[in-house]
């Protein structure tokens, strides 16, 4: 698979973790949701410093998180 293809791949999953955070009322799932999704964005962004979907999607979810007082992994 070419390396832009799995970049958008895996920025679809964490934009897919993302969706689900965000639809979610179970608190446990819902924080689960938003660890997968940042983990998910932070590691393609670790990779490749130049993407920006994946870096502007992180900082929002760390910025959610705070503001409703979620505990993440710092993986």
């Amino acid at each position: 698979m070419p390396e832009r293809d799995r970049a958008e791949a895996e920025g679809g999953i964490g934009q897919c973790y993302k969706e689900l955070f965000l639809a979610c009322s179970d608190p446990v799932r819902k924080n689960d949701y938003l660890q997968r999704a940042l983990d998910a964005y932070l590691d393609r962004y670790r990779r490749d410093s130049q993407m920006t979907y994946q870096r502007i999607n992180a900082v929002a979810l760390l910025a959610r998180a705070e503001r409703d007082g979620i505990p993440l992994d710092s993986r």
